[in-house]
């Protein structure tokens, strides 16, 4: 492996085989790299929305493994609840509402900005 320098000072590293010859080349981080935006969980429309549905489907969770554990009917479907459905759509539906917090927490903003 040697070691070179470009015209502009930066150091380029060439490692030569018989078969493969890779060159690498450290370029400093841009701004756009380095200031990145920081959105709070309610500044954008997306991130309100987003809010909303997964709270929403906490709750209906709640209600499913409510309705599960008491073993009644789901109200205006007429399902029958037991316990095993109760959870499944507990955790179910608990998954997709940590899934659009997380979505509201951490997705940049997009065309509402």
């Amino acid at each position: 492996m040697t070691d070179a320098t470009t015209q502009h000072g930066r150091r380029l590293h060439v490692c030569t085989t018989d078969e493969l010859i890779c060159e690498l080349e450290v370029v400093a981080m841009t701004d756009t790299a380095t200031k990145a935006p920081e959105t709070g969980l309610f500044e954008t429309k997306f991130s309100i929305g987003a809010a909303a549905v997964g709270v929403v489907f906490l709750l209906f969770g709640l209600v499913l493994g409510w309705t599960g554990y008491q073993g009644d009917e789901l109200l205006f479907v007429g399902v029958e609840m037991n316990v095993v459905s109760g959870m499944a759509g507990l955790l179910l539906t608990w998954f997709f509402g940590v899934v659009a917090l997380l979505v509201a927490a951490y997705m940049e903003p997009g065309f509402d900005r």
